[in-house]
C-alpha cells in the first residue's frame, strides 16, 4: 500500500521535461522578449542617431542603420543593460574608380596568415591581413607603416599594395563616434529624447563602448566595427565539407554560414604583428549555425535545450563564471555533431538532452578543454588557465543536481507556481 502511494506521488510529480517547458514558456521566453524590446528601443533612440552621423564626417565609415533583430555579437555578457553590436563598414575598401577589376588588378583582399609563404610570418589560425591598393582605394591614411609582402602572389595581383591597420581603423572609428556624440549634444538633440541624460565614448579592446544614462538606468553598448569579405578564410575553407556522413552537419547546413565572414580589430597574441593582423569574427557564424539546429529535423528539442541552459546562465552568470554564453553554445554545437540523429533530440526527451548538455559543459571544465567550432586545433579553455576550474565544476554539479532533485525549490529553475507566488508577493510589496 505504501509502495502504491509512493508510486502515485512520483507519477504526479512533473517531469524535468515538463519543468523545462514551463520554465521556457513562463520565464525564459517572456524575459528574452522583454530584453529584446529594451535593446530595440535603445538602438533606435540612442545608437542609430550616432552611427547615422558618422558617414557625414567620413563616408568611408558609413554605417547602415542597425537592425536590432540580428546585430548581436556576444563577446561580452549580454543582459538588459549590457550588449554588443556588430557594425559592418561597407565603404572602407571602396575603389576610387568603379570599373572592371581586370583593368587595374585587385583593389583589396583578405590574406589568411596560415597560407602566407613569407618565412617571417608565423601562421596564426583565425588571423590574417587585409591588403589594399592605396592608389585605387581610399585607405591611404588607414594603412600600416609596414608594407613588406606577406604573400608573394600579392606582387602579381596588386599594382601597389599596403596593409589596412586594425589599430588605425579602430582609432578613427572611435574619433568619429565621439564627433557624432559631440555634434548631437551641440544641436541639443538629446533634449528631444528627454530620457537620455548622458553619453560617454570609450575604446575598449576591439570595440568602441557607449555608456548611456537613459531613463534612470545605465546602459553599456559596445560597437564592434568589422569588414566583411565573401567566402571563407582559405585555411578553413574545407570546414564542414568533409563531414558528408554526418546527418546533422550536412553540406547544405554548413553552406548557409559559408557565404561570408567578418574581420575585426582583436589584439593578436603577444609578439605578433598587431599593426596589420585582423581577427576573424567567428561569433556571428557560431550563432548562425546554432540558429539552424532544428531546421530539416522532425520534432527536435535542440533549440529548446540550448535556450534553457542559456536562460539559466543569463539569470545566474556569477554562479557560472568563468563559463560564458559562447562556451555553452560551442559545446552545444559539438553535441549536435556528436549526436546527429533526431531520435536523440525528440521533444519528449528535452529533460535528457538538457542533462546531457549540462554534463558536457561540466566535462569540458574538468578536462579544461573545449575545441573551437571552426579552428579545430584551438582550445577555447586554454586561456582559462588562470582560473581554478575545480570549484566551478563542483558548483555546476550542485546546480544540476538541484534542478533535477528539487525543481520546486531551486532558484535556478523557477516553476510557474512559484513564479505566480513571487509575483503576488511583489505586487503586495508595491501596494504597501
Amino acid at each position: 500500500m505504501a509502495a502504491t502511494a509512493e508510486e502515485d506521488r512520483k507519477k504526479q510529480s512533473p517531469s524535468l521535461t515538463q519543468n523545462l517547458n514551463d520554465f521556457l514558456e513562463y520565464t525564459a521566453i517572456p524575459r528574452r522578449r522583454e530584453i529584446s524590446r529594451t535593446h530595440e528601443r535603445i538602438i533606435r533612440r540612442a545608437v542609430n542617431p550616432i552611427v547615422h552621423e558618422i558617414g557625414g564626417f567620413d563616408d568611408r565609415f558609413y554605417v547602415d542603420p542597425i537592425d536590432a533583430s540580428g546585430c548581436y555579437v556576444g563577446i561580452t555578457h549580454t543582459d538588459e543593460f549590457t550588449f554588443d553590436i556588430l557594425v559592418p563598414l561597407p565603404n572602407i575598401l571602396t575603389p576610387k574608380i568603379l570599373t572592371k577589376k581586370s583593368e587595374f588588378g585587385l583593389t583589396s583582399s583578405y590574406i589568411d596568415s596560415c597560407t602566407c609563404d613569407n618565412p617571417y610570418i608565423d601562421p596564426l589560425p583565425g588571423f590574417g591581413f587585409v591588403v589594399a591598393d592605396p592608389n585605387l582605394t581610399f585607405t591611404h591614411d588607414l594603412c600600416s607603416k609596414r608594407d613588406d609582402c606577406v604573400l608573394s602572389t600579392v606582387q602579381e595581383s596588386f599594382v601597389t599594395h599596403a596593409y589596412l591597420s586594425p589599430v588605425r581603423v579602430l582609432e578613427v572609428f572611435k574619433e568619429l563616434v565621439q564627433q557624432a556624440v559631440d555634434k548631437l549634444e551641440e544641436e541639443c538633440w538629446w533634449e528631444r529624447e528627454p530620457t537620455v541624460y548622458q553619453v560617454e565614448v570609450e575604446k575598449q579592446g576591439p570595440s568602441v563602448t557607449l555608456t548611456f544614462l537613459l531613463g534612470g538606468e545605465t546602459f553599456t553598448i559596445s560597437l564592434l566595427p568589422t569588414i566583411k569579405f565573401p567566402g571563407w578564410p582559405e585555411s578553413i575553407n574545407d570546414w564542414g565539407l568533409t563531414r558528408g556522413s554526418n546527418v546533422w552537419l550536412t553540406q547544405e547546413r554548413s553552406s548557409i554560414i559559408r557565404q561570408e565572414f567578418h574581420v575585426f580589430a582583436a589584439q593578436p597574441p603577444e609578439d605578433e604583428d598587431a599593426s596589420r593582423l585582423w581577427c576573424v569574427c567567428f561569433y556571428p557564424l557560431e550563432k548562425a549555425l546554432a540558429a539552424t539546429a532544428d531546421e530539416g529535423t522532425f520534432e527536435s528539442c535542440r533549440q529548446k535545450t540550448l535556450a534553457a541552459i542559456e536562460a539559466i546562465y543569463e539569470e545566474n552568470s556569477e554562479d557560472f563564471h568563468p563559463v560564458s554564453a559562447r562556451l555553452i553554445r560551442t559545446i552545444f554545437l559539438h553535441q549536435c555533431v556528436h549526436y546527429p540523429n533526431d531520435e536523440d533530440w525528440l521533444e519528449k526527451r528535452l529533460g535528457r538532452a538538457f542533462v546531457d548538455l549540462f554534463l558536457a559543459i561540466i566535462k569540458s571544465l574538468k578536462q579544461a578543454k573545449c575545441q573551437h567550432v571552426f579552428l579545430t586545433d584551438q582550445n577555447m579553455l586554454g586561456n582559462r588557465a588562470k582560473w581554478d576550474l575545480k570549484p566551478v565544476v563542483h558548483h555546476l554539479k550542485a546546480i544540476l543536481n538541484d534542478i533535477i532533485q528539487n525543481p520546486d525549490k531551486t532558484a535556478f529553475l523557477p516553476v510557474p507556481g512559484r513564479i505566480r507566488k513571487m509575483r503576488r508577493t511583489e505586487r503586495k510589496g508595491q501596494m504597501r
